[in-house]
C-alpha cells in the first residue's frame, strides 16, 4: 500500500523527499518490482488535486496510476474497520486495507502518522535497502538445473486427457472453500473447466495458496475457443490486493492482465486458436508463477 500523500508529493515534486528515492520507486512500480496499492479514496483525492493543476495532466497521471497500481475498492468491512481506528479517515482507511486484504506494509514518507497502527510502515529508505540486499545476495556458485514448466495441452482436455495436477471443479471445491466459484465455472455448457491449486509468496516470504482454474469453450467457429481463466483464494477469502493475473502471447507480449476485482477474484476471458501457445502468470510480491499452455 502507498500513501496517497506520498504519491501527492511525489507527483509534484515538493521537496523533502529525495529525487533518487522517488525515481527508484516510481521505477520500481513501472517494472511491477513493486505491486503498488492505493485505497479508492486516496486515488480519488489525487485525481482532483491534479485536475485543480492541470486538467490534460491529470489524465495522464490517473491512467499511468491506472496501469501501474491497483486501486483498492473500499468496502462496508472496510469502512468499518477505518472507522474504529483512531487515525485521520484516510490514514485509517489505509491501514484498513493493508489489513484487509494482507498486504505486506504501507510506504510512507511520515511514518509517524501510523505509529501504533499494527502494520509494518516503510520509508523510501527502507524500500530502496530491501531490493538492494536482494540484488546484492550472492548467488550459489552453481545453479541447479530446473526443469522446465510442463505445457499444459488444451486440444487434449476435449478428448477427456488431462494432466494429473488439473482437478475436476467439484475435487478443487471439495479441497478448498470455492463452491461456488466452481459452481460458476461448471455452469456454462459444453464448457471444459479444470483447476489446479498454486503456491505463491509475499513480498515477505508468507505463502499464499490459490486456485487456478482455467475454463475452454469451442465456439461455432471450427478450432477457435473461448478461454476463461479465473484466480481465487483457496480459503474462500480475497485474493491479495498486490496480486496480478498476466496472459502472455505466443510472441512474448504482455497482452492482458487482471487484478482483484470486488468479489475477490482475478479474473481473465480472451479468444485462442488451435496451435496457438499462451502463458498464465500468477506474480504477488516479486514471486511469479508461469503456466504454459498450448491450444
Amino acid at each position: 500500500m502507498l500513501d496517497a500523500d506520498l504519491l501527492v508529493d511525489l507527483i509534484l515534486s515538493r521537496p523533502g523527499i529525495s529525487a533518487d528515492y522517488a525515481s527508484f520507486l516510481w521505477q520500481c512500480l513501472q517494472q511491477r518490482q513493486i505491486h503498488g496499492c492505493l485505497t479508492e479514496t486516496g486515488y480519488q483525492r489525487l485525481c482532483v488535486i491534479m485536475n485543480q493543476r492541470n486538467a490534460r495532466h491529470a489524465l495522464t497521471v490517473a491512467e499511468a496510476l491506472m496501469r501501474m497500481m491497483t486501486i483498492c475498492r473500499s468496502d462496508p468491512s472496510i469502512w468499518v474497520r477505518a472507522q474504529s481506528q483512531p487515525f485521520e479517515y484516510d490514514s485509517a482507511e489505509e491501514i484498513a486495507c493493508v489489513l484487509h486484504y494482507r498486504m505486506d506494509g504501507l510506504i510512507t514518507h511520515r511514518s509517524e502518522r501510523f505509529e501504533g497502527s499494527g502494520i509494518p510502515v516503510l520509508s523510501l529508505r527502507d524500500v530502496v535497502e530491501t531490493h538492494l540486499r536482494r540484488s546484492l545476495h550472492p548467488l550459489p556458485s552453481r545453479m541447479p538445473d530446473l526443469p522446465p514448466p510442463s505445457i499444459t495441452h488444451l486440444s487434449c482436455w476435449l478428448s477427456g486427457q488431462f494432466e494429473s495436477p488439473w482437478l475436476p471443479l467439484v475435487d478443487l471445491a471439495g479441497q478448498a472453500h470455492l463452491g461456488n466459484i466452481c459452481r460458476d465455472a461448471s455452469s456454462q455448457q459444453a464448457a471444459i473447466a479444470r483447476g489446479k491449486f498454486i503456491k505463491i509468496r509475499h513480498f515477505d516470504r508468507r505463502l499464499e495458496w490459490v486456485a487456478l482454474i482455467v475454463q475452454l469453450c469451442p465456439t461455432p467457429q471450427p478450432g477457435e475457443f473461448d478461454l476463461s481463466v479465473i484466480c481465487a483464494a483457496r480459503d474462500g477469502g480475497d485474493l491479495p490486493a498486490g496480486l496480478q493475473l498476466w496472459v502472455v502471447d505466443q510472441q512474448g507480449n504482455d497482452s492482458m492482465f487482471a487484478q482483484p476485482n470486488r468479489s475477490g477474484r482475478a479474473i481473465l476471458q480472451f479468444e485462442g486458436q488451435v496451435g496457438e501457445t499462451f502463458e498464465i502468470v500468477i506474480s504477488l510480491g516479486g514471486d511469479r508463477h508461469v503456466e504454459p499452455f498450448l491450444i
